[in-house]
């Protein structure tokens, strides 16, 4: 995912290489990118035993089918498939039988731990066909104990009677190829719109579409359609580059407003840039950067930084073995190890999410926890020291070079004068490793305005 966001790879073969890479190059090998981009379908809250070790082989398969479909619907359509496993959509019209034939489009695939690793021989699971070809079972009312026959893969009726695709190919080992190829096509502009939706509100905090993953009947209008068709239509016309996308809104005077504004905010106009809490992992990061000790490698395995051995006793199963060596825990957040059985607590208490599922928003809690960890916490309270040694390091004994660099450094701005004089009435009798530890703690520091 990072190497494809690095160097720019368009959205629609970054999509075709996560649902069927093993099908679009069957010569790559496991540790091959496009190869091991199939990933993305084992990483879900689905195990081939039990957590008694007991074999269940047809759960199993049942709750790996079930996991792709609705993963699929949501994270690249924004359709609520999983409310027709059970039942008809009640309103979005995708059928029961269109639900169990889109689940058919990977039965015919398994999961097969392979060597993904080039040096040190890491295992994990990708998808692989399997030996005959494998149709899903229909279940009435989506039960497992209530079989009902074998269904053929398809599309929703309803989207593929209005487009182009041909039909499934008789082929059983170019199904997901079928599948991912419909996703991205031109002519499936609800592809477009969904990422589109995504990128504005990873950049605004707020979603032209407030639904991000149900984009149904029952979702919520676009704010502004307009816009919403003009951002899915430059990006396929520009290639799916997600880049060139982000460039493009980056520049637009929207995105570059203040959020300082005399009149109260008009719901659904944007008059201002709306204030809104960085996430979880960005906070991480700019703690890090701003310190001077964010370790900028990129790539490799998860990293586990330091949490409280009891915290970790206290979970069922829990297992968080912490880096040998400090530097290498002080990665970005997007490296920070993701455990079911044990969160990370500082990304838990900003709303952090698992990978199990997906998620289309975060919520956006403010909680005195919140608060207490960037006062009290370990590692807040040892980035803040090393902000405050850089600080010296740069800037020697010179206060006023101090405070005007703090300020550039933590909230990327020149510090104005009325600051500049409580600052340093401030460090008339605090020291000033203390001070720096209240920047950290500011608004400023972890909202975007």
């Amino acid at each position: 995912v990072i190497h494809s966001s690095k160097y720019n790879k368009p959205f629609n073969s970054f999509i075709k290489e996560q649902i069927a890479g093993d099908i679009l190059y069957p010569k790559d090998k496991p540790t091959d990118m496009r190869r091991y981009a199939t990933g993305f379908y084992t990483i879900g809250a689905i195990y081939p035993v039990s957590p008694n070790a007991i074999k269940r082989p047809k759960r199993f398969e049942y709750d790996r089918l079930t996991d792709a479909a609705d993963v699929t619907g949501e994270a690249f359509l924004g359709l609520s498939f999983g409310c027709a496993r059970c039942h008809d959509h009640k309103y979005d019209p995708i059928s029961q039988y269109d639900y169990f034939a889109f689940q058919s489009l990977f039965a015919s695939s398994m999961f097969k731990e392979v060597p993904v690793g080039k040096k040190d021989g890491t295992k994990d699971y990708l998808l692989e066909h399997k030996q005959a070809e494998e149709n899903a079972t229909f279940f009435t009312r989506g039960k497992l104990n209530s079989p009902v026959g074998q269904v053929r893969p398809g599309l929703p009726h309803y989207f593929s009677s209005k487009s182009k695709m041909p039909k499934t190919p008789d082929d059983y080992t170019k199904r997901r190829l079928h599948l991912a190829n419909w996703i991205t096509s031109d002519q499936n502009t609800l592809t477009a719109r969904v990422i589109a939706n995504r990128i504005w509100q990873w950049h605004f905090g707020q979603a032209l579409v407030s639904t991000p993953n149900d984009f149904g009947l029952q979702g919520a209008k676009p704010s502004h359609p307009e816009l919403l068709d003009y951002l899915a239509t430059y990006l396929i016309q520009n290639k799916w580059s997600l880049k060139k996308l982000h460039v493009h809104i980056m520049n637009s005077s929207t995105y570059r407003m203040s959020s300082s504004h005399s009149e109260p905010a008009t719901p659904a106009i944007l008059d201002r840039f709306p204030t809104n809490r960085m996430q979880a992992e960005t906070i991480w990061d700019n703690m890090l950067a701003v310190s001077g000790k964010l370790n900028r490698k990129m790539y490799g395995r998860a990293v586990a930084p330091p949490i409280n051995k009891d915290l970790v006793k206290s979970k069922r199963n829990a297992f968080w073995e912490k880096e040998k060596n400090e530097s290498d825990w002080m990665r970005r957040g997007i490296y920070v190890m993701i455990k079911r059985s044990m969160h990370f607590p500082f990304f838990e208490v900003f709303n952090g999410t698992n990978s199990a599922t997906s998620h289309g928003q975060r919520e956006r809690t403010v909680v005195s926890p919140q608060a207490l960890t960037m006062m009290n916490g370990e590692i807040p309270r040892k980035l803040s020291e090393a902000f405050h040694d850089r600080l010296i390091q740069e800037c020697g004994d010179d206060k006023a070079k101090i405070i005007a660099r703090a300020w550039m450094l933590a909230y990327g701005r020149p510090v104005t004068d009325n600051e500049k004089r409580l600052t340093i009435q401030f460090l008339s009798d605090t020291d000033m490793i203390t001070w720096c530890h209240a920047l950290f703690n500011s608004n400023e520091f972890v909202y975007v305005r």
